[in-house]
Formats: C-alpha cells, sequence, structure tokens
C-alpha cells in the first residue's frame, strides 16, 4: 500500500542538495505542555528537546542541513537548535513542512498524527519514536536506552517547571 500512495505523491525537488534532516516537535497547544499533557494510550505526548537533539545526533552527517518544524506556544524554546545552526520554522504552513519532510533523507517523527502522513510515503529512513500509531517494518525505532534517557529528562524538566513528576 505504500508504493501506491507513494505512485500519487507528486515529490518536491529537494530545495537543497545536502543531506537533509526534517523533525518535526509537536507544540503548540495548551495540552502539549509536560505539565498539562495526558497519557493518551499509554504515551505522553511531550517530548522534550533533548530527545529531538539526540535522535538528530543519530542521523547526523557532516555538513548535513537539519529543518525543524514546530509550533507555539512551546515551554522549551528552540533557542539550542538554532544555535547549532538549524533552520527553524514555526507555525508555518502544512504543505511546505510536508513538501520538506517526504523529500528529505531522514525523517524524525514526533508523536503525532501529523508526521504520520509524511512518514507513510517518506522514501528515505524515519526515526520513529513509540507511540499508540505503530511503526512500519522499514522504520528504525528510537532504543529503549534513549526513551529511558527521554523519561528521566521529562521528570527532571517537569521538576523544573513546577509540576513535579507522576
Amino acid at each position: 500500500y505504500r508504493e501506491f500512495l507513494r505512485s500519487k505523491v507528486a515529490f518536491p525537488p529537494k530545495a537543497d542538495n545536502r543531506f537533509t534532516i526534517a523533525v518535526h516537535i509537536r507544540r503548540g497547544r495548551s495540552y502539549d505542555s509536560p505539565c498539562t499533557a495526558k497519557m493518551q494510550h499509554g504515551y505522553l505526548r511531550y517530548l522534550p528537546n533533548s530527545h529531538y537533539q539526540r535522535l538528530i545526533d543519530v542521523a547526523m552527517r557532516p555538513g548535513a542541513r537539519v529543518v525543524i518544524y514546530s509550533h507555539a506556544p512551546s515551554v522549551e524554546d528552540f533557542d539550542d537548535f538554532r544555535k547549532r545552526g538549524y533552520e527553524v520554522h514555526i507555525d508555518e504552513d502544512v504543505g511546505e513542512a510536508w513538501k520538506t519532510m517526504v523529500s528529505s533523507d531522514v525523517l524524525i517523527m514526533s508523536r503525532s498524527m501529523f508526521t504520520l502522513i509524511p512518514a507513510l510515503v517518506h522514501k528515505g529512513r524515519v526515526l520513529y519514536t513509540p507511540f499508540w500509531e505503530k511503526p512500519i517494518d522499514s522504520w528504525d525505532v528510537a532504543s529503549n536506552e534513549l526513551l529511558k534517557a527521554t523519561n528521566e529528562e521529562l521528570d527532571e524538566l517537569k521538576g523544573q517547571l513546577g509540576c513535579g513528576t507522576e
């Protein structure tokens, strides 16, 4: 079915010839905070910025272009990503985000249906963090070690924000 879906997509040319890593960081809603987020099917939607940075590190190549898409508001800012020279796009057009995602060499998914759609037709490497939608066999799943570090950092972030841990 993925080949059928791909046959229906007009894949845009890459905007840049460099190796490209596209990242979606789910933010932008009041419940997209580690303090207010509710578990959904056993998963918390919110993942700290450090989680995404670790996945970027897994995929990184010298000279790579990293393009991050997200929405405001966010309890964590994106300054660390900008300092690394990454492109950060906040509240930009969905179509442009999806074009970059489907034409990237690597797509890093959030726990969101927003990235599930481009991931299904993506021809390159997809880095998937477990959530209620199960991965395709060809996707690379975040390691248990990485997820353990993410959970520890999420607890630390909750403490910094004054909302404690569950």
